[in-house]
């Protein structure tokens, strides 16, 4: 899961890593939070075992990791979104809407968070619920809010 989250992040250098290491100790999951993220980016289950990966996602966590100058907050931004991005994922794989050949794509949640200072907010990995999520046409992740 880090790995991947280093990926995600373009990390280039031990400094980094020892960063998201020490960030993800500190991180206050749920066990079972810790197990959905573990179940969806885990290296053989949840995205791996997907026909076509997620498209995009890596540009949510980076948009959001790049959004403070705070090394410490910077990390846990990062980890926090991991686990919005499983919670994404899981609903899209409980919904059964699309077929697994599809891709799922993050491009238009991106946008949004570019445009929109308070998805910043409300992207909180606690309090996100996928229930907020409405998929497009396109299988395209958008974000609504009541």
């Amino acid at each position: 899961m880090l790995t991947r989250l280093g990926a995600f992040l373009r990390l280039s250098n031990e400094q980094e890593g020892t960063l998201l290491k020490e960030a993800a100790e500190k991180i206050d999951w749920s066990e079972t939070e810790w197990l959905l993220v573990e179940e969806i980016f885990g290296l053989y289950s949840g995205i791996n075992t997907w026909k076509r990966n997620p498209t995009y996602m890596p540009t949510v966590v980076v948009t959001l990791f790049n959004s403070t100058e705070d090394l410490s907050e910077k990390y846990k931004r990062a980890l926090g979104r991991l686990l919005v991005l499983a919670k994404i994922l899981k609903k899209h794989q409980e919904d059964g809407k699309y077929s697994m050949e599809s891709p799922v794509c993050f491009n238009s949640l991106t946008k949004q968070i570019k445009d929109q200072d308070l998805l910043l907010a409300v992207l909180n990995d606690k309090e996100f619920s996928a229930k907020s999520v409405i998929w497009t046409k396109t299988n395209e992740v958008r974000l609504y809010f009541m």
